[in-house]
């Protein structure tokens, strides 16, 4: 029996892109701070003072890098042209318009998530998880 490809097509409508929050809320449970992490403003005034000063000189990076997109290998350039470049320049696009910062993260995560080199990594991921499993049940 061939493995359930199906699976693979469909899974990309459920996935979401919200790994670094999940990353975050998870290397931040059990600190007693007294309040969920989403919640510090704190926080969010960091977030939004990071990629508001980085926008700029990671577009400078980046163009130059793209002469060398050849020699960069396929995961890397996806995580920073899909993911890292996607994210900063999205979030910029939606504080420049007058959105408040989880707003604009969460347009940026979205614009993430629907990226297709993203798309296309998490979808292989997917495939190359389901792959093992059905063999591993042949062998046993």
């Amino acid at each position: 029996m061939k493995p359930h490809r199906y699976l693979v097509t469909c899974s990309t409508i459920g996935l979401h892109l919200y790994h670094i929050g999940i990353s975050i809320r998870i290397g931040l449970q059990g600190v007693n701070m007294g309040e969920a992490w989403h919640e510090n403003p704190h926080l969010w005034e960091a977030i939004d003072d990071c990629i508001r000063v980085s926008n700029k000189p990671l577009k400078d990076v980046l163009d130059i890098l793209y002469e060398y997109q050849e020699q960069i290998h396929p995961i890397a350039k996806t995580v920073i042209y899909g993911g890292l470049a996607t994210f900063v320049s999205n979030y910029a696009k939606y504080r420049n318009n007058t959105n408040p910062p989880k707003v604009s993260f969460g347009e940026a995560m979205k614009a993430v998530q629907s990226h297709p080199l993203m798309v296309q990594m998490f979808a292989q991921g997917i495939e190359n998880t389901i792959d093992e499993k059905v063999e591993g049940l042949k062998n046993e």
